[in-house]
Order: structure tokens, then sequence, then C-alpha cells
């Protein structure tokens, strides 16, 4: 039972933080509204995996501000079909207490104090993130080069000889005939390198170096990136309880980056 009330202190928007929280959520939630004895009060319910809690609150100054009455859920469930009421009229909300109680703790422990700081930093890891893709296909470019760069040095290396004694033939068309293949890999690696903007052919040890340095620095980058998306699908879900409890529908300026990169 005290966890459920400290759940929510933290949760549903502060609902039971204090009685401004409460007359705030009460006011966000007017299809929450049950005829008082004298004033509009309002009803919420909570449920658990064993028990549901039914909340009367009335946040008007001076008064007993909220009731708290359990039930073993899975009793008070079928009264609630033996009376044909399970929805309980327009009044009851039903809320996954498990999952909110872990947005609260993921709150808290990252120091999250409103949904704004939640939705900035939302922002600003969307933006790493894009940084990171970014780089990442940066280095896939780079390892492309390497692997194009080290065959051409290869193939240009092989037919170096034969296209050397067809310059001292002049270009013979008969030389080219009998050397087609190798002629045309020759010309093919002096393009590449042109492609590239290669002064000074490297050697394949150093490009199997640099390939090995790439690989290495990708994979670490890859990792951050998988992180930070797990953390940021994280943190959209726990914005999205807090909105559903809030009745809040936030736009951000990233909203269809979000639907991208949560996929």
């Amino acid at each position: 039972f005290d966890d459920v009330i400290n759940s929510l202190r933290f949760g549903y928007g502060g609902l039971l933080k204090d009685r401004s929280s409460l007359s705030a959520y009460c006011q966000n939630n007017p299809d929450g509204v049950i005829e008082g004895n004298y004033t509009k009060e309002y009803g919420f319910r909570v449920d658990t995996d064993e028990h549901s809690y039914i909340l009367r609150c009335n946040p008007t100054k001076g008064d007993y501000n909220f009731y708290v009455y359990a039930y073993d859920r899975e009793t008070f469930e079928k009264h609630l079909n033996e009376i044909g009421g399970k929805d309980m009229g327009n009044w009851a909300k039903v809320f996954n207490l498990k999952q909110m109680a872990k947005t609260v703790m993921f709150l808290q422990e990252n120091d999250f104090e409103s949904i704004e700081k939640l939705s900035d930093d939302i922002d600003v890891l969307s933006s790493e993130i894009s940084i990171m893709k970014s780089e990442i296909k940066n280095l896939e470019s780079r390892l492309a080069e390497l692997t194009t760069l080290k065959t051409q040095i290869i193939n240009y290396a092989k037919t170096r000889d034969i296209f050397e004694q067809y310059k001292a033939s002049g270009y013979s068309k008969k030389f080219f005939n009998e050397h087609e293949g190798e002629i045309i890999l020759h010309r093919a690696a002096k393009k590449t390198f042109n492609e590239l903007g290669t002064k000074r052919l490297p050697t394949v040890k150093s490009i199997n170096k640099e390939y090995d340095e790439v690989i290495q620095i990708k994979k670490k980058l890859y990792s951050q990136y998988h992180s930070s998306n797990e953390k940021y699908r994280e943190m959209l879900k726990h914005r999205a309880n807090i909105q559903t409890i809030l009745g809040q529908t936030v736009s951000t300026k990233n909203s269809k980056k979000e639907q991208e990169q949560s996929h």
C-alpha cells in the first residue's frame, strides 16, 4: 500500500504530492468528475497485479482531500462484471501502476524534474544520435574506399609491366588485343587513384593498418550508437507514459525524427 501511495506522489503528475498538484490533476482530467455531497469530487482507479485502488479526490482547501479504497482486484473485477459496470461510468481511469512505477524510478534516477526537461534531453540525444549515424556512414564509406584502393593497388602492381610494354610498343593495337584484360585493369586502377585524389600510392600494409583502425573506431562508435538508441527509445516510452497520465500531447520539433529513430 505504501508503495502505491508513494508512486502516486511522484507519478501521475504528482497526483498526491500536494493539494495544488491534486487540484491541477483533477482540472486536467474533467472526465473524472463525480458528484460529491456539496462540491465536485473526482474519482480515479489505479491497478496493480493483485489490487485495485479507488481514489476519491476533493481538491477543496480545508477539506479532506482524498480517500483511497483498496480491493482485491480479481474480486473487484468480478463484482463490476456482475453489476454491469466494468468501465465504472465515465470517471474511472485505469492505469498500469507497475509501468508507471518504472517511469517514476527512471525519472528519479536520471534527475528529470519535469516532462519539459525530459523532452529537452530527448531532443539533445536525438541530435547526438544523428551525428553518430552520420559518422558511422562516413567510416563505412572510408572502409569501402580502402577496400577499393587495396584492390586497385594490387591490380596496378600486377599489370604495370604489361602496361609499360604497351607504351613502349607505341600503344600497338596488336599488343592491346593480346593483353586487353591487363591493360583495362591497369587503366581502371589509375582512374580510381585519380578519383580518390591519391597522389602517392600507399602500401597494402598501410591500408590494412588503417582498415583495422577504422573498424575498431566503427565498433566503438556503433556500440555507443546502439546504447544511445536504447536510451532514446526508453525516454520516449517514459515520456509517453507521463503524457498518458497527464492527458497531454507534447509536440516537439523532432517528432518526425523521433518516430524514425525509435524503430
